[in-house]
């Protein structure tokens, strides 16, 4: 039988953040969030969940101190989310955001619409004061002896590090969330970055789903019909078992549906 952590869905409700005239934010999370000072989600890029449940998860750990929330985005892009998260949110700022050769060239679903609403979900609260900032630790251009596990695992490392008054909640791919040794993907196999990051103690929650779609590059980049991953599962509850290795608690998303390019969205 399956052990469920959560029986029920609760909500954490901070009072609707006005941002000019139609803006607002507020934060529903579900119970059982785990509570831990590195919470690693392993999502299936591309989709609105999942971007939606991390911004969520920040938004109920700023209530109570400081939140660095950490997105698979290249470093070089720093500067930018964080011009852009001290900006009015305006066509400008999110045009000048967007210009970002990461933005423009990312096709798996890193770069998709709910990411940047992600970001901009983050702004809307800074702007009312509470304590959340975001971290990118994606690494490009990683030189042949250096795996890109070990790289992002390096990244989250030093921010680790660097802030220790942070709590870090994570959104990455979920085969780098993973603590398991080794992973086999067809012939090959690796050493996740979650594995490597072991020595934190982080907690690692896979992000299932019903069937549904995502953004993806699966070879070809764009949406793509997926099947259900833990559907047996009721939605909106946390689980201490997972559909993949390397994860003690697992997630339900209610839906999955995909998030397309933000590049394809015209500022407004």
């Amino acid at each position: 039988m399956r052990y469920i952590l959560a029986l029920a869905f609760f909500a954490i409700l901070i009072p609707g953040i006005a941002i000019g005239r139609e803006s607002t934010v507020s934060c529903h999370v579900p119970e059982g969030v785990p509570e831990t000072h590195l919470l690693l989600l392993g999502e299936l890029h591309g989709s609105k969940e999942a971007p939606a449940l991390a911004g969520k998860i920040a938004c109920a750990r700023a209530v109570t101190g400081p939140v660095g929330l950490g997105l698979e985005i290249p470093l070089s892009e720093q500067i930018a989310i964080d011009s852009y998260l001290s900006s009015d949110g305006g066509k400008d700022a999110k045009q000048k955001l967007l210009a970002g050769e990461f933005w423009q060239t990312d096709d798996d679903g890193r770069a998709s619409t709910a990411m940047f609403d992600l970001i901009e979900y983050i702004r809307q609260l800074k702007h009312r004061g509470m304590p959340v900032s975001i971290f990118a630790f994606a690494r490009p251009g990683i030189r042949r002896h250096i795996t890109r596990d070990a790289a992002l695992a390096r990244s989250i490392r030093n921010l680790h590090a660097e802030h220790s008054a942070l709590r870090m909640v994570v959104l990455v791919g979920n085969v780098h969330a993973s603590q398991a040794p080794v992973l086999q993907l067809g012939k090959e196999s690796l050493v996740p970055a979650g594995y490597l990051l072991r020595d934190l103690h982080p907690v690692s929650v896979f992000l299932g789903y019903p069937a549904g779609t995502v953004w993806v590059c699966m070879p070809d980049c764009g949406i793509h019909q997926i099947g259900e991953v833990g559907v047996t599962q009721k939605p909106e509850l946390f689980y201490r078992e997972s559909p993949m290795p390397g994860y003690s608690m697992s997630f339900m998303l209610p839906s999955i549906t995909a998030s397309r390019p933000a590049i394809s969205q015209p500022p407004r």
